[in-house]
C-alpha cells in the first residue's frame, strides 16, 4: 500500500467548491454589465434596446416585466 491515502469525499467537495466559485464570479460579471448598462442608460436618460429587450422602460410594470 502507497503512503497516500485518496479522500473521495474531499476530492468531491474540492469539485463542487470551484464550480460554485466559477458560477459566482460568472453571475458577479453579468451583474456587474447589466448594473453598467443600465447606469449608461439612467445617464443618457433615453432607454437602450439590445435586440428585443428594452432596458430602462419606466412604463412596464411588474406583471408585465414577469410576463415578457
Amino acid at each position: 500500500m502507497t503512503g497516500k491515502t485518496h479522500n473521495s469525499m474531499a476530492a468531491i467537495m474540492t469539485v463542487l467548491v470551484t464550480v460554485v466559485m466559477w458560477m459566482t464570479a460568472a453571475i458577479g460579471a453579468i451583474v456587474l454589465l447589466a448594473g453598467g448598462i443600465e447606469l449608461v442608460s439612467m445617464l443618457s436618460g433615453s432607454p437602450i434596446s439590445i435586440g428585443s429587450i428594452k432596458v430602462d422602460d419606466h412604463d412596464i410594470s411588474v406583471p408585465e416585466l414577469a410576463a415578457g
